[in-house]
């Protein structure tokens, strides 16, 4: 599928919107006015949070410097045997992904750090949302779909451009598989995105071994 050409709509009120031809879901979003969305929208999550007490982990955060030093665990036949009884990778709800990538940061397999950009307590943020409400970098220009892989036509044919747990139906697995199919491209990669592409990455391992195991 040619996905050349994107072009953009500005919207008073909610910013700029990216679009790729022949796709109506938005490839992208930018401007003062969708970080101010983003900005109540993380209060409202942080306001809900302090009211249940239901999350473990602050949501939003992705901080590749704090990366650094992480020493990521390969899932043992017992960890994944624990998930498998717990989660189905393709059928989850908000509440279940969450405490799904609370039990993957308590085994080590991912870290808190890495939250902000797999969608957990259900904020996405492509770029790094940070305290004061600013964004460190963007999604766009930084990876490139990597369209020759096999699995593209089969998951983006069935999503098209995902970019959260909500747009694939609840399916995880397609979610972070469909992340991983887009790649850092050369001529930006770095670390904010080399970290991103290596948490999706981990997580789409966990899912699909996950999934072999309950056929």
């Amino acid at each position: 599928m040619n996905i050349s050409k994107p072009y953009t709509i500005y919207t008073p009120g909610a910013g700029y919107t990216g679009y790729l031809p022949g796709c109506d879901r938005p490839a992208l979003r930018s401007g003062k006015e969708f970080l101010a969305q983003e900005t109540e929208c993380r209060r409202q999550i942080a306001a809900n949070k302090a009211e249940t007490a239901s999350r473990s982990y602050k949501p939003g955060v992705f901080d590749p410097d704090k990366l650094e030093d992480f020493e990521r665990k390969e899932p043992t036949e017992a960890d994944i045997a624990e998930l498998v009884g717990k989660y189905d990778p393709e059928k989850m709800t908000q509440e279940e992904y969450d405490a799904f990538l609370e039990d993957l940061v308590d085994a080590g397999i991912l870290s808190e750090y890495e939250l902000g950009v797999l969608g957990y307590d259900g904020l996405v943020v492509v770029g790094s949302m940070k305290d004061d409400g600013t964004v460190e970098w963007s999604f766009a220009g930084g990876y490139t779909p990597d369209t020759k892989n096999p699995e593209w036509d089969d998951y983006f044919g069935r999503y098209g451009l995902a970019f959260s747990l909500e747009e694939t139906k609840g399916n995880a697995l397609a979610y972070a598989k469909l992340m991983t199919l887009w790649k850092p491209a050369p001529e930006c990669s770095g670390n904010h995105e080399d970290k991103r592409y290596d948490a999706f990455t981990a997580l789409a391992n966990v899912l699909e071994t996950m999934q072999a195991q309950r056929k």
